[in-house]
């Protein structure tokens, strides 16, 4: 009988030491970093990768996170849960971006929106790449043509001469060829508040 409350008594406090590490494990903060990279219509031959915008929030194991941030005409925010099963983390986020560059149609804002929405297996202080596109294209330049005209009085014929010279040609049609690039990447790195 003694050797049964002996083995409880070891039973309870295995099972007090693994609650308490998933207790400490729970309180535990994560930074969630997001870098938006990529180039947007560059003509280069081999464009670098630059960071286009950036968000971050701090996220605790198996509990939501969520954060807005809005810097004029821009807004992103970032949206999910971060979980941690058997020594494991895995991230359920949805990002999402607007740009409102002031145009209106029928009085509503047309905006210029981005995002995307997925489920990844992470690990600390290893940055994964969630989703992304890259576009090739053309864009156009049609220059008009410019002119300017002289006129010249000579007084003994007492004439006016116009002359004109042609800076470019008229009907010219200038091609380029455009690639637009963006990758989304998630960076998870323990979170250490500032001391006080």
């Amino acid at each position: 009988m003694e050797a049964d409350n002996e083995m409880k008594q070891i039973i309870f406090l295995i099972l007090g030491f693994c609650t308490t590490c998933v207790t400490v494990s729970a309180d535990e903060q994560y930074l969630l970093h997001i870098d938006v990279v990529g180039y947007i219509d560059s003509t280069e031959v081999k464009p670098k990768d630059k960071v286009l915008y950036s968000i971050e929030t701090v996220a605790r194991p198996n509990q939501p996170f969520h954060c807005k941030v809005k810097s004029g005409p821009e807004t992103q925010i970032i949206s999910g849960k971060l979980h941690y099963k058997e020594g494991e983390y895995s991230v359920q986020i949805r990002y999402h971006r607007t740009f409102d560059d002031g145009n209106t149609v029928l009085g509503k804002p047309v905006l210029d929106e981005s995002g995307i929405q997925t489920t990844a297996t992470v690990a600390v202080d290893e940055s994964i790449v969630l989703g992304g596109f890259e576009i090739d294209g053309e864009s156009t330049f049609e220059p008009q043509t410019k002119t300017k005209a002289k006129k010249y009085l000579i007084p003994n014929l007492s004439k006016v001469i116009d002359k004109f010279g042609t800076k470019e040609k008229a009907g010219t049609v200038l091609l380029s060829k455009t690639k637009t690039t963006k990758k989304v990447i998630l960076l998870l790195s323990k979170y250490e508040p500032a001391a006080e």
